[in-house]
């Protein structure tokens, strides 16, 4: 599955704001979300939400920027998270 470049959309507002780490889902929960919210997932203005990195550096900064934001992380079993990272290596 390959992965389009997100556009931003003038005028549009963070409303998620998702510090999962990778392997936690994010791109299930991305796609849900751009879907359900019908617009782009990144950061920066005109995304309707920020995930995964470099979201996940910035959350304080993320939430204070926009402090309307819901904010949702995504988990995964410790020993399931760390068998994904290593087959994915």
């Amino acid at each position: 599955m390959s992965q389009q470049a997100s556009v931003p959309q003038p005028g549009k507002n963070i409303q998620v704001i998702a510090p999962g780490l990778s392997r936690t889902a994010t791109t299930s929960f991305s796609t849900a979300l751009s879907i359900l919210l019908d617009g782009p997932i990144h950061h920066g203005n005109g995304y309707i939400a920020a995930m995964d990195a470099p979201g996940l550096q910035v959350v304080p900064e993320l939430m204070e920027l926009h402090p309307k934001a819901i904010v949702i992380c995504t988990a995964r079993e410790p020993k399931a998270w760390v068998k994904s990272q290593q087959v994915a290596s």
